[in-house]
């Protein structure tokens, strides 16, 4: 693992998509984007940041995330999602992020990820509950 001082800013932009409106029971609530779907977008820009700092044998897994969700963002409207190294202590890297609309501060939070030597993951994988 490399020192966070070796990690930039990451972005990227995202078009909000029809199916990136919240549904729940199967019903379309608003026609803008979903706060989970900023979630997706946050962890990729966190992401994006933990790739500058990560070896070859290891990787991050996701460990928690917050974000405050300020304004909306329509159908065919254009994101920026950007990602900004924050602290590295111990295995756990911290991110701020925000997304915007131009000026417009569609939502902000943090990201955390572990990283792990594969071997690591590859056994928290293999005991998961979820593993069928």
């Amino acid at each position: 693992m490399k020192s966070i001082e070796e990690a930039l800013p990451a972005s990227h932009q995202f078009m909000v998509q029809q199916q990136d409106v919240p549904i729940f029971d199967g019903q379309v609530v608003h026609q803008v984007c979903s706060t989970y779907k900023l979630a997706q977008e946050a962890e990729w820009a966190g992401r994006r940041v933990l790739l500058q700092l990560i070896d070859q044998d290891e990787n991050g897994i996701g460990s928690a995330i917050t974000l405050n969700h300020h304004a909306t963002a329509h159908v065919g409207t254009t994101v920026e999602v950007t990602a900004r190294p924050v602290s590295l202590a111990g295995n756990k890297l911290i991110c701020s992020f925000e997304a915007r609309i131009g000026n417009l501060l569609v939502a902000d939070g943090t990201t955390e990820q572990a990283i792990l030597p594969n071997s690591v993951i590859d056994k928290i994988l293999k005991n998961s509950s979820l593993h069928a």
